[in-house]
């Protein structure tokens, strides 16, 4: 380890050095292509004064010199009536003087065989042909073994030029004297017949442009010296930095490791005697109730059970709080129903309203879709936290929760849920910290109507996570209007859609009555729990079924049993397995289980609420797996349903 450390700074010294070099790499191209840029604007500009001078004297032969010896045609001279031939004969005496400045027609079918375009400029006079919009070719060429910066421009032939290259008949006599009749004619207007070369000399240029790159890299180097020690100096006060941010880092780590740990440790502790509290308050309850109990006894047992439930559900919003700011919360998108999601959230609202005396209202404005693809569970938890929220802030007068749809011109469409109250209302100063976690109104409020202020931040970070967002309007002492906005994407030309009406095929049949209870005549449960009053509980739930229950202390307790018990030929129908105990832990449990080849249905029972710990049951070879503290009808429900399994895959011909 202190090796690696030792070792780390002279790695970081050699990239540093050779991130240095490639800059230094990078920049020299930089300059030798600002170099090259500015070299070819320089000869360009060269070509272009000699291109004007040409320009000039064919306009000069045009416009005076030819109709002077039109004027005087017994001083008739042939090259005097084209300007071409002008020009190149004064670029012939110019180039007596200045070999290297060069101006030439060239053309695919000239008069003059001196005239006719090499195999290089064949190729440019095609490209002028096939790119009628191409107007000029630039570039460096080698002439009379020297380099020079050549600019090439099509040759057009207008209508003027068909008096000499025509044809034969028209042309001057003296023209066809001297090159007779095999070549040079047939030209028509608008045709690309050749390219006008233009060259000058670039050596000069190139000794000038090479002795400024001297100087610049002279300068360009000392400059990377002198940044090379900076970097250096930075390196080292840079590593000085990193060592401390990796402390802090490692100090952050452990800090919020700690954090996870103290939270499902605390899931846990707190969780597992809330099975029993609320457990036991229930079955009293019940019992109570059954025998015509007083009114004070079951209000007593009310209190012990809400008291119990809000403990929980603190708990869980701690734990998804955590989750969320960890980013493991993981949606879980499905196709699912918004007027049966709000008609869940409105009846388990509607109840609380009522017991205040409150007026609730629940409905659909317009026609919303069907069906749409969200996580069902958690735009239930955020309605359930803002309707919730509107129930216990309102004293008197009425909570609405309204759903309607909004579709805009690019046919891009989103729910708009509103949960509207009556209640105390909130001013600008409190409505800007609202979504803080653990801030309500004020300190009078917290005494007022309890609770730690996290219901409206986790329902912001859960309205973000699934692409919506949250708004909300308050006046002080009339009430408040929560506004959640779910896209749900561009819709189908038939989608199906629903009003209000959809609300009542959700109603409760049952109106509040208890559900149908659920029979385990012949049900037998392995039950691995270790804690004596969850024991009792869960057994004294499942026996009330019907059920036959087996109990085990750990984990090595449960191979015995299931052991003895295929022996018998009467295996467990659901082993519910805790998944922490001594010895052996429930894990372990079921990963040797399954080793042996038991294929049984096995269910986790655990009291850690967090994701992973559901993750790393399902991996051990648990198929299902139920939180603590224990509900009674979701124990049933799993139970049945895992028994029913088993049972039919032991009367399947295969198991016999």
């Amino acid at each position: 380890m202190n090796a690696a450390r030792r070792q780390s700074p002279c790695r970081f010294y050699l990239w540093g050095c050779f991130f240095l070099l490639l800059l230094l790499s990078a920049a020299g191209a930089l300059v030798q292509y600002l170099e090259r840029k500015a070299f070819e604007q320089e000869a360009y500009h060269r070509v272009k004064v000699l291109t004007q001078m040409g320009k000039a004297i064919r306009a000069y032969c045009k416009n005076t010199l030819r109709p002077a010896v039109q004027a005087h045609t017994d001083q008739f001279i042939l090259e005097a009536m084209s300007s071409t031939y002008v020009t190149q004969g004064v670029f012939r005496e110019f180039n007596r003087t200045m070999p290297l400045y060069h101006y030439r027609q060239a053309v695919l079918n000239p008069l003059n065989p001196a005239n006719r375009a090499d195999e290089e400029e064949q190729k440019w006079i095609e490209m002028f042909q096939k790119n009628p919009d191409l107007e000029m070719l630039s570039g460096h060429r080698e002439l009379q073994g020297r380099q020079v910066f050549f600019v090439a421009r099509p040759i057009i032939v207008e209508r003027r030029c068909l008096r000499c290259h025509g044809s034969p008949q028209t042309a001057p006599a003296e023209l066809v004297a001297r090159y007779g009749t095999q070549s040079g004619y047939g030209w028509q207007p608008g045709q690309v017949a050749g390219v006008l070369l233009v060259a000058a000399p670039t050596e000069d240029l190139m000794a000038q442009y090479a002795s400024m790159r001297y100087v610049v890299w002279g300068v360009f180097v000392a400059v990377g010296v002198v940044l090379f020690c900076g970097g250096v100096v930075a390196y080292r006060r840079l590593l000085a930095i990193n060592v401390l941010l990796e402390r802090a880092r490692q100090k952050a780590d452990q800090a919020n490791r700690a954090k996870s740990t103290f939270l499902a440790n605390m899931s846990h502790e707190i969780r597992t005697p809330l099975t029993a509290i609320l457990g036991f308050a229930e079955e009293l309850w019940l019992k109570l109730k059954a025998q015509n109990a007083s009114p004070e006894q079951l209000h007593y047992l009310q209190i012990i059970r809400r008291n119990g439930q809000h403990l929980l559900a603190l708990i869980n919003d701690i734990l998804d709080l955590s989750k969320i700011e960890a980013e493991k919360l993981e949606l879980e998108i499905l196709p699912c129903s918004p007027a049966q999601i709000l008609a869940d959230v409105a009846s388990a609202v509607a109840v609380r309203a009522k017991q205040k005396g409150l007026k609730f209202r629940v409905d659909i404005q317009g026609r919303v879709p069907r069906t749409i693809s969200t996580d069902p569970t958690r735009v239930h938890q955020l309605l359930l936290n803002l309707a919730g929220n509107a129930v216990k802030f309102t004293e008197k007068g009425s909570v609405e929760l309204l759903l309607r749809m909004e579709q805009k011109p690019d046919g891009q469409a989103a729910l708009v849920f509103q949960v509207r109250d009556t209640g105390i209302g909130m001013d600008a100063q409190t409505l800007k910290k609202l979504f803080h976690p653990f801030v309500q109104a004020d300190a009078s409020t917290t005494r007022r109507f309890g609770g730690t202020g996290l219901g409206l931040v986790i329902s912001q970070r859960l309205a973000q996570q699934l692409g919506g967002e949250i708004h909300v309007e308050s006046t002080p002492g009339q009430g408040s209007c929560f506004t959640f906005v779910l896209p749900i994407g561009k819709l189908e030309p038939h989608t199906p859609l629903v009003g209000s009406e959809a609300l009542r095929q959700h109603d409760d049949p049952n109106d509040g009555s208890p559900p149908r209870p659920i029979q385990l005549q012949g049900v037998r449960v392995l039950l691995a729990e270790d804690g004596p009053d969850n024991q009792l509980l869960i057994r004294t739930l499942l026996e009330k079924a019907g059920a036959q229950v087996l109990l085990a202390q750990d984990g090595e307790e449960v191979l015995q049993k299931v052991e003895h018990l295929l022996q018998q030929g009467t295996p467990p129908h659901v082993i519910l397995m805790d998944m922490q105990m001594p010895k052996l832990d429930g894990v372990q449990a079921t990963r040797l289980l399954r080793q042996q080849g038991y294929q049984g249905p096995i269910v986790a029972l655990t009291a850690n609420a967090m994701h992973q710990d559901r993750e790393r049951c399902l991996q051990a070879g648990c198929n299902d797996f139920l939180t603590k503290p224990i509900q009674r009808q979701k124990l049933l429900q799993t139970v049945a349903h895992w028994a029913a399994q088993a049972q039919e895959k032991l009367n399947s011909p295969a198991s016999t």
